[in-house]
Formats: C-alpha cells, sequence, structure tokens
C-alpha cells in the first residue's frame, strides 16, 4: 500500500512526494528515502503518472490510480512588471478539472479555525490571495500542515482528505475553487466518520 502524503516541488515535468510504504507482511516500512514522479499530464485528468521510490534498497515503479490522489502545492505563472505583477490560472489547465465554484475567507478573527471537514467528491484548489494562513490536511493516515504565503502557487486537495485552515494573518484572503457546485450531502463533518470512510 501507497500513501502519499505531501508534495515539495512542482515543475514542468517533475513532482517530487513524501512516501510512506506499507506492507501486508512487514507493516510500516517508512516514508522513501527517494521519490520521483516520471510523467505528470494536466488536462481534464491526471493520467499516465508513474512514480519511482526507493525504500530499504528497493527501487519500485508505482502507476498511480487516474486523476489525482495526493496533495499538490502548484505552481502558477507569474509575469512580473514594473507596475504591479500578474498570475493567472485557467480551469483545466493550471488547475487540472473543470471550476464549478469558487469561493472566499476573509476577516477571519485572530485564533479562529475554517473548514474542518473533508468531501466526498469534490476536490479544492485553495490560494492565499492575500496574507497567510495553514491549511491542516488528513489523509486517514498521517497529517500535515502546509503555509500558504504566496498569491502564485496555490495547494490541491483531492477529495477524501479531511481539511481545515487556521493560523490566519491581518488581512488574509483565501480563495478556494472547486469542481462542484455546492452540495451539502458531499460533506462530511465528523472526524471519525471519515476515517472509516478512508480506512473501511
Amino acid at each position: 500500500m501507497l500513501s502519499v502524503l505531501s508534495s515539495l516541488r512542482q515543475d514542468e515535468t517533475v513532482v517530487e512526494m513524501s512516501f510512506r510504504m506499507y506492507s501486508p507482511l512487514e507493516g510500516d516500512l517508512g516514508v522513501g528515502e527517494s521519490y520521483r514522479i516520471i510523467r505528470l499530464a494536466f488536462s481534464e485528468t491526471l493520467v499516465n503518472t508513474a512514480a519511482e521510490v526507493s525504500c530499504r534498497g528497493f527501487l519500485l515503479l508505482i502507476i498511480l490510480p487516474p486523476y489525482f490522489v495526493f496533495l499538490m502545492i502548484i505552481h502558477l505563472p507569474k509575469i512580473l512588471d514594473e507596475r504591479g505583477n500578474l498570475t493567472f490560472f485557467e480551469s483545466g489547465n493550471h488547475v487540472p478539472f473543470e471550476i464549478m465554484r469558487t469561493y472566499w475567507i476573509y476577516d477571519v478573527p485572530g485564533g479562529e479555525t475554517r473548514g474542518g471537514h473533508a468531501f466526498i467528491k469534490q476536490n479544492e484548489f485553495i490560494i492565499a490571495l492575500s496574507g497567510s494562513f495553514d491549511v491542516v490536511t488528513h489523509d486517514g493516515i498521517a497529517e500535515k500542515r502546509t503555509h500558504l504565503n504566496r498569491s502564485y502557487f496555490g495547494l490541491l486537495i483531492p477529495n477524501m482528505h479531511w481539511r481545515s485552515l487556521d493560523n490566519f494573518s491581518t488581512n488574509s484572503l483565501a480563495l478556494i475553487v472547486s469542481d462542484m457546485e455546492y452540495d451539502p450531502q458531499d460533506y462530511i463533518r465528523d472526524f471519525n466518520k471519515f476515517l472509516n470512510l478512508k480506512n473501511g
């Protein structure tokens, strides 16, 4: 079993990630010593993706499931201009899904937390348009905290990941786009229920 914990870097052809390996016979094998996504194709889906993982001296080639199943930092285009910089993203291009809903979170009082739920089907992309905040995610195995503080990169969160936002700076603005219209039936608001659904 492979659990992809987090993405560390992305450019046009390579995404580096942290892998935790599990064996039915030996249990937890630990985090992969080296890893590399050897093909990444952004289109309407993320397909034909494989990973090379080195763990305990073995080099494994793992074919990842279609579409994306892991957290990913996506770096967006940044057009520099002395009059002011410009960044953008396009549905199905920089973000690997069709955008169906856009909302933003702002004026969060100090010490407050937003979110605290998972989605059954919905996938999200979160950007700190202004200020900074942390996105805390859980994939059913491990918790990951990602600090967002630039408007030219964001965090792609697949469905069935518990997520919350905290540590908001003054005047922070969180922009979230998703691939579904609002559906209250798609929310999982109980963490224990999420763990049961995630881990079967």
